[in-house]
């Protein structure tokens, strides 16, 4: 049988050089290379805002962010190295502090400067991959933009990050340095745990030669249409130089909707996820007459990792989830295939999203994400991190920042919101699109598409995919089918 997987714990790095340079993981790689091509800064950049209003003691700000840089070696990390081998070279805690601009604006200005900063490309080989921005709008009021590359946080993340900002904000403030327990385990400790369970791919039955065994036989089965059985169809050819811009629009399912689709669903053994996953499959299905449709679905870092928890660092990952259309199936048997699949693909999970990216598509593409090119993400709606994220002494409000550029198509992004009671109260979020791909008006029909279709089938989930309402002739022109490069 497979063998387990290794233990990720502190101990590996007791063998190696204290100064020697220390792998990447295999998601660190690959932004690296992105980073290196074209304009690097379009979705690759994790960001919040911050507004602070009441007394700003700024040298204690100053220190909470190199006390956070000092905790999170991440935060004070430099890649350098060539595209075959990057490393990563940690710097010590003063070296490695991030630098703090202050930049006076007025509230008209501050849109532009936030997105200006957030975009600033990070010159990954020579400086420290987070940054800080104090825009101070009067002397009680005041919004700290902080950004990070992708290479060394993710969304989760910002959480960790500002939570950690905040505690240490709390004694600088006080004239105390912060006094915590240090982090048990560092992101270098989770890069040579990655490359260890990497390193079995050549040994037949490890548990990474099982898995690399099983994607590729579901990504790279006969079915020549597999390599792009992900993208939407859209009403513009890709560009080769894509600028990664993404517009939004709202999308919104009734509760009473939202009740009869839930329902669907428990009745054939799946979860509000799986219905929603069923429903859009068969609408990019209906769209383009395909029979297999690849969506892909963000996994948050591996609870089961406890070390994981309070670290910064790039752990969420993409998971693949192929799903098979053909002989006419009704919702409820694609809603099957759809929970079969995506327990299949958690059960593979350990491998790497871009080590499977490099198997099945070798040459690694920058016009295009590998595998899919559309996301779907459902939350429940009581994960509201904003709620602990005050800095002490001060009133802490999220300022909302643009769309974030992505690289994908297509990215549905909803909240299952529940009543007290847990029952179905709607399903709230938005579509967010590619503006190389689509319009707002091409954005806007496909959402509207989306929600016919799933109160469609909520109704009647015995409805069989041919049975499905699709455009009528005022979307056709939207849904043209470019030549969609393999």
């Amino acid at each position: 049988g497979a063998m387990a997987r290794p233990v990720l714990g502190p101990g590996r790095r007791a063998d190696l050089d204290p100064d020697g340079p220390l792998p990447v993981t295999a998601r660190q790689r690959r932004m690296w290379l992105l980073s290196r091509i074209g304009d690097e800064a379009e979705g690759l950049h994790v960001r919040v805002a911050l507004r602070l209003r009441g007394r700003l003691d700024r040298d204690a700000l100053a220190g909470a962010l190199a006390d956070v840089g000092g905790r999170h070696e991440i935060l004070r990390t430099r890649f350098p190295g060539s595209r075959r081998d990057v490393r990563q070279e940690i710097l010590d805690a003063e070296t490695g502090r991030p630098p703090l601009e202050i930049c006076p604006a007025t509230e008209d200005e501050l849109p532009g400067l936030l997105a200006d900063r957030a975009g600033r490309p990070f010159d990954l080989t020579g400086e420290v991959p987070w940054r800080a921005h104090l825009f101070p709008l009067t002397d009680r009021e005041q919004v700290l933009l902080v950004v990070a590359h992708r290479i060394a946080a993710d969304e989760e993340s910002v959480d960790v990050l500002v939570r950690d900002l905040a505690a240490a904000y709390g004694a600088r403030r006080e004239g105390r340095i912060p006094e915590r327990a240090p982090l048990a385990l560092q992101f270098a400790d989770y890069a040579l745990w990655e490359r260890e369970l990497l390193a079995g791919a050549d040994e037949r039955d490890s548990l990474i030669w099982d898995q690399i065994e099983f994607w590729r036989d579901r990504l790279a089965g006969g079915d020549d249409e597999h390599a792009d059985t992900s993208a939407p169809p859209a009403g513009r050819a890709r560009p080769v130089l894509p600028s990664r811009r993404a517009g939004s629009v709202p999308l919104r399912l009734p509760a009473d909707s939202h009740a009869r689709l839930l329902e669907a669903a428990r009745s054939a053994g799946g979860t509000m996820f799986t219905a929603v996953h069923a429903a859009l499959a068969m609408l990019l299905s209906r769209l383009d007459g395909r029979t297999s449709v690849t969506i892909g679905t963000r996994l948050p870092r591996d609870e089961e990792q406890t070390g994981l928890v309070p670290m910064v660092g790039p752990f969420s990952r993409w998971l693949a989830l192929p799903v098979d259309l053909s002989g006419d199936p009704a919702f409820t048997e694609i809603l099957g295939r759809a929970r079969d699949v995506s327990e299949d693909a958690h059960r593979h999970q350990d491998l790497p999203f871009e080590r499977l990216a490099e198997l099945v598509v070798p040459v690694p593409s920058i016009t295009r994400h590998p595998i899919f090119q559309v996301a779907l993400q459902l939350d429940e709606d009581d994960v509201r991190p904003e709620e602990s994220w005050a800095l002490p002494g001060l009133r802490t409000s999220p300022v909302p920042m643009p769309e974030e550029a992505m690289e994908l198509d297509l990215w549905l992004k909803l909240l299952d919101h529940r009543t007290d009671e847990g029952d179905a109260d709607g399903l709230v979020g938005s579509l967010v699109y590619a503006e190389d791909r689509f319009d707002r008006a091409g954005a806007e029909a496909l959402a509207q598409r989306l929600v016919a279709l799933l109160e469609q089938v909520g109704a009647a989930p015995e409805v069989r995919l041919s049975q499905v309402d699709v455009p009528g002739s005022e979307l056709e022109s939207a849904w043209s089918h470019p030549q969609f490069e393999k």
